[in-house]
This record gives C-alpha cells, structure tokens and sequence, in this order.
C-alpha cells in the first residue's frame, strides 16, 4: 500500500460495548472512543461473504452488526480516504466515501479526543491529531 496514507486509531484490544442505531449506526468502543456511519458500508464476515449496509435502508442486515457487540477489534485504520476495522470474529467493515455525504465519523478517546471525518466527496477532516 505505498503511497496510501495510514491513519492509526489504536482501537486494538478494544471491544464494542455498544451499538447505536438512529439515521446512523455507530460503534462504541471499551475505551469510549467510536465510530459512526452515515452512508452505506460494507461488512465481510469471516467466510468472505460481503454484506453492504444501509443504515437507513433494509433494517434487517443491522443484525449483521448486532453480532459485533462484545467483539475485540485487531486492527482499525483509515487506508486513504477509506475506514477499516478488522475485528477477533474474523468480520471486517470498510466505508468508502460519499460524493454528497459525511460517510463516516471517528470520535476518539481522551479529554482532548482526536476527531476524523470523511466528509462529502472524500476529503478527511482531522482535529487534534495524534503524532505517529
């Protein structure tokens, strides 16, 4: 992945203690960081089979993201302009940006959290940055 830009979130070892679901779904993190999705995103179970959700289209493919509550993550990163998390399941979400839509939202830990948006046509918006 030369050339691509990697953004760490440190959400190893943390496990999803909460799912909320309104015009977005959302995962909160043991830790009390999160992620949100405004847009589309596609889930991949562990046997490969992927899964693209709506959070405002068909609710029954939420149930799919109901199976990560209490799941540990092993990796999440932003890959470029794309949000990726892996988690201990073998399941993996990626979120692609929207040309008219904030895609995604990471909100992070601490009291001065580190906040990353995908905001309309990919563009990251970036506050309180951690250093590498």
């Amino acid at each position: 992945m030369a050339g691509i830009k990697t953004i760490d979130l440190a959400l190893e070892a943390t496990e999803v203690i909460q799912l909320r679901i309104d015009f977005q779904v959302s995962l909160v993190f043991s830790d009390l960081s999160s992620v949100s999705f405004g847009c589309p995103f596609i889930l991949t179970r562990a046997d490969g089979t992927e899964i693209s959700i709506d959070p405002e289209g068909d609710k029954a493919a939420l149930v799919e993201v109901l199976q990560l509550h209490t799941c540990a993550v092993t990796r999440g990163q932003v890959l470029g302009e794309m949000l990726f998390i892996e988690f201990d399941n073998g399941t993996t979400i990626r979120c692609f940006p929207d040309a008219q839509y904030e895609a995604w939202e990471y909100f992070g830990k601490d009291k001065n959290p580190e906040r990353i948006i995908s905001t309309p046509g990919g563009e990251l918006s970036i506050w309180n940055a951690k250093p590498a």
